[in-house]
């Protein structure tokens, strides 16, 4: 139970670090035995320009274990970002350093099927995602800068949007 309430929390963070220009929209999780599928991500960004389907998750570790995404969730999100301008990825907090990584869809399938290693560190992260900053605005509060996310997403992405995207989206088949 404690650790759905500190990636609860996690989740708070963002939508508390989302600034007004941005659209956040939390999904809710479907009930138990509802057979419509569970949602593609645990919120919703939208920055006017590229719609980003972000998926919480939490470490009190020093790596971060790569099964911890499941199969059904890494395909929701596969579904979702086929669409022109619209990216999917996991939003990752190591709490003891206080670090935020953002991990593309499209990285991390490269990463997965170039790799085997079955879990990321701080130092793989800093080399294949995109590092989310962080700031402290009073004791014990803190904000991530979202904005900044919105403008390391749009550059990293510049040159797979070019060269990656068909008609529709992003293109997994070469991975």
């Amino acid at each position: 139970m404690k650790s759905k309430q500190v990636g609860k929390k996690f989740e708070t963070l963002l939508k508390n670090s989302t600034p007004n220009n941005i659209l956040y929209l939390r999904l809710r999780d479907l009930p138990m035995g509802y057979n419509y599928g569970a949602n593609p991500a645990d919120s919703v960004l939208f920055n006017g320009r590229l719609l980003v389907f972000c998926e919480c998750k939490t470490t009190e570790n020093k790596l971060f274990a790569l099964n911890r995404i499941s199969e059904g969730q890494f395909k929701r999100l596969v579904e979702m970002c086929v669409h022109k301008n619209v990216i999917g990825g996991w939003l990752i907090n190591f709490r003891k350093t206080s670090s935020n990584y953002f991990l593309p869809l499209q990285t991390y399938l490269t990463y997965k099927y170039n790799s085997t290693k079955k879990s990321l560190n701080e130092r793989d992260l800093d080399a294949i995602a995109i590092k989310v900053y962080s700031h402290t605005i009073r004791v014990k509060a803190i904000r991530m800068d979202i904005a900044r996310m919105f403008s390391d997403l749009e550059i990293y992405y510049a040159s797979i949007f070019e060269e990656d995207k068909n008609e529709s989206g992003l293109n997994f088949e070469k991975v």
